[in-house]
């Protein structure tokens, strides 16, 4: 990384979670495979939500500070595992804004954006079908979160993850991540059922707005949300 340096500023991904001291000295990024494999799981019903909690914590023993690669399909489990709907179902769109407002990077892959529903050919040329981009708007208005919110921000420079719910919760996500200026507040429902979450004040008092709807929303009041299986709400605060 030093002689590399001397060159040119680089950006380093790493694919290797085993071993910490590879964030350390010399790369930037890691692939986040075990995070990866949870929002599988916990989309096929095999994991409570609570997983995620699990994942924080092993996080901040490891990786304290170092920028995690978030994604919900790449080249390797779109060719060999299957496609967003083939692992995720109907919680793939819930388990992308995931990956935007958690502790991460997000990762667009090929196609995701025009809603890629078949596994393309590792060894030999594909091609994707472009002319029909279904999740432009979805991902457009995830970028501008994500890009807009220094909460959501890599790294130092975003806002710790704090939880809204019990973290034990079995179906329920929710968070807050805050900076000096900016707060972004993300409910949840990780399950195949509807569910009823209430957000109490304390932490998210304030003037929100709904990141996808532009709805605005006064968070300084007890909140009683009821959710679509695998829905989700994302609240930025105004200035």
């Amino acid at each position: 990384r030093f002689q590399l340096e001397q060159l040119k500023p680089v950006f380093m991904l790493a694919e290797n979670e085993d071993v910490p001291a590879l964030m350390k000295r010399a790369f930037d990024m890691n692939y986040s495979w075990n995070f990866h494999h949870i929002m599988n799981q916990i989309a096929q019903g095999k994991k409570p939500a609570s997983e995620v909690w699990k994942y924080v914590k092993s996080m901040d023993t490891l990786h304290p500070d170092a920028y995690h690669m978030l994604f919900i399909t790449n080249h390797d489990e779109n060719s060999w595992n299957g496609t967003v709907g083939e692992r995720m179902g109907d919680a793939g769109d819930a388990m992308a804004v995931l990956t935007y407002t958690f502790l991460g990077m997000p990762l667009i892959y090929s196609g995701q954006e025009a809603g890629l529903d078949k596994r393309l050919r590792f060894f030999e040329k594909d091609t994707i079908d472009w002319r029909n981009i279904k999740k432009e708007a979805f991902y457009t208005t995830l970028n501008h979160l994500k890009h807009n919110n220094k909460a959501l921000w890599n790294g130092k420079e975003g806002g710790e993850i704090i939880a809204l719910t019990d973290r034990k919760d079995t179906t329920m996500l929710a968070f807050l991540r805050e900076t000096k200026d900016n707060k972004v507040v993300v409910v949840m429902n990780l399950s195949d059922l509807p569910q009823k979450f209430s957000l109490e004040p304390d932490s998210t008092s304030g003037m929100f707005s709904n990141a996808f709807t532009g709805e605005t929303i006064d968070l300084s009041e007890n909140q009683l949300f009821d959710l679509t299986p695998w829905g989700y709400l994302v609240f930025v605060s105004k200035e």
